[in-house]
This record gives C-alpha cells, sequence and structure tokens, in this order.
C-alpha cells in the first residue's frame, strides 16, 4: 500500500510567478470585454446639408406645378420658415411646407404666373438634424416659360439718421407699375428682405424699368399703409438690362467669412476689399447686378393730438402733444373768468406746454376746465383748427408715514420756507475751463439780484474777488449763467446770499456756499476740422462713443471748425446737411419726392489726447458707411 504524500501546510507554499500572472491576465480581460463603451467616431460634422436631387430640378425651365421636392443628403430640421423664406414674385398666400424624410415638399397653394422666373430663398430655415448645420441663403429658382432670367439688384438699406442698419429685416422691393401709388396699393413684382448688416440681393430679374422702394414692413403685408413705417425710396426708376449690369461678388452676411475656429483663423486671409473665389463658393455668389444704396426714415406725421394732461401740483398745468406745435395754442377758460391767469413755457421743441398758474385763487381750485385750440390737418392734409375741452383735476397723493398711516405729500419744511435751487457745481469738484456756472430754480423766475451772487479766487491762502458776467437768455424762465475767465489749476469759492433769487410766487433762495478748483490746462486736447465739399450748410456734431451729443456747431461755407477743452478720450464726428437752413435734420416726404438731409461720419474715432490738437480735413462726398 502505498502511502499518501505529505505536503507542508498552505500559508508556507509559495505560488509559482508564471501561473499568477496568466490568472491575472485572463482576469483583466474578462473586465474589460464586461465593459460597454461607445466608439470614439470620426472628425465633428460641419457641412451643411447637400442637395441630392429635386422636382423640378434648380434652374429647370417651363414647369407650372404648384409642387417641389427637394432631397438631402442627410435628415434636416426647418426652422422660423415663416420669417425666413422669401418667395419672388411674392404669392398671395403662403406655401405650406413640410419634411418627408430627408426631402423638403413645398406647396405653393396657387397657379403660377405665366413666362416668370420664381425665386425661393430659404435664408437660415435648413440646417441638418444632428449638428444644426446651416444650409444659409439657399436659394431655389425655376421658370414657367422658357427663359430663366438671371440678373440682380444688390445693395444696402441703412437708417438715413444713423446709417446703421435696422434690428428688423427691411422688405426691399421691385415695382413694375411705375405710378407713386404702388408701394400703397400693389404687391410688388420681386422683393427681398435685408441682412443683420443691412445688405440685400434680389436675384433672378428680367430685363425692364422698376421703381425701388424699401419698408419697414409693421404688419407683414408688403404695402406703405401704417403711418409710422420706415420707408426709403430711389429717386429714379432702376433699370436692368445686360448692358446696364456689372459682375459683383456679393456677400450678404460678411459673419459667414468669419473662421470657426483659431486654428482656421491663422490658415485663412480674407482681404477685407475682396473675397476669394473659393470663399464665395460657400459664403457668397457671383452675381450680375445693378449696385445701390437706400436710406430709411419715418414720414413726420402733421396730425397733432393732445397725448398726455397733466396737474401734479395745483400750480402747473402741463399738457403733450404729438408733435411740435405748428404756432401758438389758444385757451379758454369754461368754468371760470380771468384775465392773465397763467404764465406759458414752451419746450425746446415745441411739443409741450407748461402753464403756471399766476391767480392764487385758481391754484386753490381743485378743477379747472379748459378748451385747448391748435392747429392740425384733416383727412385731405389741409390745416385746420380743432378744440378740445379739457378737466384738469388736482388731486393730493396720500402717502405713508413711518407708521405705515395715510398723510397728505407735504413739502420739506426747508423746502416750504424757500426756493429749490440747484447749480452745476458739486462741492470739491474739479471743473473745466469752458464751464458757464449755471443756477436753475425749480419754478418759473422772477426777479435776480446780481450782487447777492459772488465768486472768489485763493492764491497763496489770499482770496482775489472774481468777476462774474451774467449771460443774458430772454428764453430762460428757469435759469440764469454767468460766465467766467477761470484761471487753470486754482481754487474758488461761490457764495449766494438769501434773496438773490425771487420766483413768480415771491418764493427765494436759501444760501448757498461751495468751494472747488479748476482743471490744468494741459489736460485738455482740440479738434481742428476742415470739411471741404459742396454740401452746406452744415451741421457739424461731436459724439462720444456711445452717440451722445457732446457739441454741435453750424458753417454756412467753407471754413473751419474747432471743438477745444476736450478730455482726453475718443470722439466721433457727424456732419448733417442742413438744406433748408433750419439748424436741425429733416426727415423725407415719399409722395413730395424729398429725401431725408444726408447725414455723414467720419471714419472711425478720433482719439483725442492731453495737450495736443488733432488737425482734421473731411472730404464730404458721400455719405459714409463704414466702421466707427
Amino acid at each position: 500500500m502505498i502511502a499518501d504524500p505529505v505536503f507542508p501546510p498552505c500559508a508556507n507554499r509559495k505560488p509559482f510567478p508564471v501561473t499568477v500572472a496568466f490568472c491575472w491576465f485572463l482576469f483583466t480581460l474578462f473586465i474589460q470585454c464586461a465593459k460597454v463603451g461607445s466608439p470614439t467616431g470620426g472628425p465633428k460634422d460641419e457641412k451643411p446639408p447637400q442637395v441630392m436631387e429635386s422636382i423640378p430640378l434648380n434652374k429647370e425651365k417651363n414647369w407650372s406645378s404648384k409642387e417641389i421636392e427637394i432631397t438631402f443628403d442627410e435628415f434636416i430640421a426647418v426652422k422660423n420658415l415663416n420669417d425666413e423664406l422669401i418667395v419672388s414674385p411674392p404669392l398671395t398666400e403662403k406655401p405650406v411646407v413640410r419634411t418627408r424624410n430627408k426631402t423638403l415638399v413645398i406647396d405653393l397653394k396657387e397657379d403660377l404666373r405665366d413666362s416668370t422666373t420664381y425665386t425661393l430663398n430659404f435664408g437660415n430655415a435648413i440646417a441638418d438634424n444632428n449638428e444644426g448645420n446651416l444650409l444659409s441663403d439657399y436659394e431655389f429658382v425655376f421658370s414657367t416659360g422658357p427663359v430663366m432670367d438671371s440678373l440682380s439688384l444688390t445693395g444696402v438699406a441703412l437708417n438715413a439718421f444713423t446709417l446703421r442698419p435696422e434690428k428688423e429685416k427691411v422688405a426691399v422691393m421691385l415695382f413694375d407699375n411705375l405710378c407713386d401709388s404702388a408701394p400703397y396699393k400693389d404687391l410688388p413684382l420681386y422683393f427681398t428682405r435685408t441682412s443683420p448688416e443691412g445688405k440685400f440681393a434680389i436675384n433672378n430679374i428680367r430685363p425692364d424699368t422698376f421703381r425701388l422702394f424699401a419698408l419697414k414692413d409693421v404688419n407683414n403685408n408688403l404695402k406703405f399703409d401704417v403711418p409710422d413705417e420706415m420707408i426709403a425710396y430711389s429717386d429714379s426708376t432702376i433699370i436692368l438690362s445686360p448692358e446696364r449690369v456689372q459682375k459683383v461678388s456679393f456677400i450678404k452676411d460678411s459673419s459667414l467669412l468669419k473662421p470657426k475656429s483659431k486654428t482656421a483663423e491663422k490658415k485663412t486671409l480674407i482681404p477685407s476689399d475682396s473675397v476669394a473665389h473659393d470663399t464665395l463658393k460657400t459664403a457668397g455668389r457671383e452675381l450680375y447686378a445693378v449696385n445701390t444704396s437706400l436710406f430709411l426714415f419715418t414720414e413726420e406725421d402733421l396730425r397733432q393730438n393732445i397725448v398726455s394732461k397733466d396737474r401734479e401740483q395745483p400750480e402747473l398745468l402741463t399738457f403733450t402733444f404729438g408733435r411740435p406745435l405748428f404756432d401758438s395754442i389758444r385757451i379758454i377758460p369754461l368754468d371760470f373768468t380771468a384775465d392773465r391767469w397763467y404764465l406759458q413755457d414752451l419746450s425746446m421743441n415745441r411739443d409741450t406746454a407748461r402753464l403756471w398758474i399766476t391767480d392764487t385763487t385758481l391754484i386753490k381750485r381743485d378743477t379747472l376746465t379748459l378748451a385747448l385750440s391748435y392747429t392740425t390737418i384733416d383727412s385731405a392734409k389741409n390745416f385746420i383748427t380743432r378744440t378740445d375741452t379739457v378737466m384738469m383735476r388736482f388731486r393730493e397723493k396720500p402717502v405713508k408715514n413711518v407708521l405705515g398711516r395715510k398723510m397728505k405729500d407735504k413739502e420739506p419744511e426747508a423746502d416750504k420756507n424757500f426756493l429749490l435751487l440747484t447749480v452745476n457745481l458739486k462741492p470739491r469738484a474739479v471743473i473745466d475751463l469752458n464751464l458757464v456756472v449755471r443756477f436753475t430754480s425749480e419754478r418759473p423766475v422772477d426777479s435776480i439780484d446780481v450782487r447777492k451772487f459772488s465768486l472768489t479766487r485763493i492764491q497763496d491762502s489770499l482770496q482775489y474777488p472774481q468777476k462774474m458776467d451774467r449771460i443774458k437768455d430772454s428764453s430762460a424762465l428757469y435759469s440764469v449763467k454767468f460766465a467766467v475767465p477761470w484761471m487753470e489749476s486754482t481754487s474758488y469759492q461761490l457764495f449766494v446770499e438769501p434773496g438773490a433769487i425771487h420766483d413768480i410766487y415771491g418764493k427765494t433762495n436759501d444760501t448757498v456756499e461751495i468751494a472747488f478748483q479748476t482743471r490744468e490746462i494741459d489736460y485738455y486736447g482740440k479738434i481742428i476740422l476742415s470739411p471741404e465739399g459742396s454740401t452746406f450748410p452744415l451741421i457739424i456734431q461731436l459724439l462720444d462713443e456711445k452717440e451722445t451729443l457732446l457739441s454741435e456747431k453750424f458753417l454756412d461755407e467753407n471754413g473751419t471748425v474747432i471743438f477745444d477743452y476736450l478730455a482726453p478720450r475718443k470722439y466721433l464726428l457727424k456732419a448733417i446737411a442742413d438744406g433748408n437752413k433750419n439748424k436741425k435734420w429733416d426727415s423725407g416726404n415719399y409722395l413730395g419726392r424729398v429725401q431725408p438731409e444726408k447725414v455723414f461720419y467720419y471714419p472711425g474715432a478720433l482719439d483725442v489726447r492731453s495737450n495736443w490738437d488733432l488737425d482734421i480735413t473731411w472730404n464730404l462726398s458721400e455719405p459714409s458707411m463704414g466702421k466707427r
């Protein structure tokens, strides 16, 4: 009998290295096989969907069916079709568009015109279903006759006053009806809408003579039938013929030229004044076109009416009108009799009338009934007088005190006893050397005692009286101004005694005392501008970078305009051709054949530096539409 072999205890065993490694390999392989994953795939799809086939073919002739089918190489998504799809010539009914697998089906819903080239521009409505890559500005063209029209009209439509595109799309239309009434009554023969940059292209136009018209179409009916719609029109007819067109490279939206990545940006260089041919294939097109510019404006509405009426103070009646008054208003009391019972103040643009009641018995009455007569126009645009009856009621507005109980809204004690007087100076402020000191009253001023105004110059701890010259302004009801020959980098003390200003109700000011100092002269820069051209007279405006008006000057003929005491920063220059010499920009009128007054922007911002004169010659030939 053979005895069983005796093995040492398990704890003393040493595993065979190769066997352990092999077992670990099998375990790892099992774990990896058990994991669920997805393939990494190839590069991201950045190509828009491509058209594989269509019925009819793009640019097919003699096609008269109402239904069109366009098949793509992938599934597509259609968005904002009502806003994006443009059918030119326009249809009376909107087409019905639906997707069927990879096919876009368009039902035009109506019989088409004979021998007419139709253009369907889908704008930014078509994208692939997965990545959202846009097939931008895709056009589908067909003709119902034997001829395919191929002429184009390109251009830009800008706001006439700002020379910027409108935020909303603008309809640009061509009419074969050359009568002035066409934009009011007819649909255009061809139309398109502007890009965010204001650019437009109407393609596949037949040779003919047209009227060109642009419209910020409020009610989306392609007709100029709302008074406040912005419009633009060409002074002369547009003649499109093979002899008049030129080959142009048209990019409707230059944002399409921007590289999608920094890597692509390094590899791609697109000149600012031209477009590479390979870029045109994807972002734009080559057209045979006439090019033009349109400037949008809102016609001045001559109808007049009272927009609002207020009596927030017992002594003040305020009337706001829909437009500047043509002439004076007539005010007739209906429930009282009084003579010279108010002082009238018209706003600078004559659209607001403030009546300060001077009769104390009327101030105490809570209701006044008046008849207001003013000039307006009727439906035939004849000037007529309109009379409105108004009731002006004053009610004290209750306010809550600290305990939450209602109480009458009363003036603070300080305001009850003194006239509230403000000045365009702040304590310890550093003021500009061209500052005009201005005191403003809350109510019309009755009298001013200039002897109670004093200004002291402080130098080396010594005080010197400073001369102040009052600037007389017959139109200033609420203010008094003083010109001062300031010294640079100097401390001053302004003092106004009580009783210096009295308002029409007998109130007077309290003591005013302000200490301040002036800037150094080297802080400022200067712009010396010499406009050139035949467009005179001119309104020259200095603007900040947000286009806020800082200063304006008027120039009747060739000469020099100086803007001095300018803080070191960037400025813009704007010029208005003031043809009627009324010192303001005037809008246009379509039926009157009046274009809005031309506006010019100096190209780019002007960088004004301290202690530096910027000498500029500006050739005003055509409105500048460059970046500013």
